[in-house]
């Protein structure tokens, strides 16, 4: 069966809700957003972290970065089926403290599940473009 309109709708809300996490300091909820299964890969930048274990490694991680964050998710592209998709999106995440924030750019794909009737990230991998690498 193919994705509906309230399934795209829902992993669209499943993104924004992971960047409003990170950027009002609620990393307790990141990992609830996850399979018990998930993979989180950040590459040599935050590294690779896998199942709920990971999950909340890498929302700890993120708790104790002393940096703001604002993040903008862009051209979202969702594929799939009723109980797997895939997604694929730019980022845009202002970095920095205030009134210094420098953009970072790069683009996040997705792999999602349908679990007990919710959309959960998978899979999320990061490739993040620094400024001046």
């Amino acid at each position: 069966m193919p994705l509906t309109s309230d399934d795209k709708i829902e992993i669209g809300e499943l993104l924004a809700d992971y960047c409003h996490a990170i950027d009002h300091g609620r990393h307790g909820e990141i990992p609830a957003m996850f399979t018990e299964d998930c993979v989180i890969d950040f590459g040599a930048l935050m590294g690779r972290h896998e199942g709920q274990a990971g999950a909340r490694h890498f929302a700890d991680m993120l708790a104790k970065t002393p940096i703001r964050m604002r993040h903008y998710v862009t051209n979202v592209r969702v594929t799939g089926d009723g109980d797997t998709a895939h997604a694929e999106s730019y980022v845009l995440a202002m970095v920095g403290d205030p009134g210094k924030l420098t953009p970072t750019t790069g683009r996040y794909e997705d792999d999602l599940q349908k679990v007990h009737g919710r959309w959960k990230l998978r899979a999320r991998r990061a490739v993040i473009e620094l400024p001046g690498a």
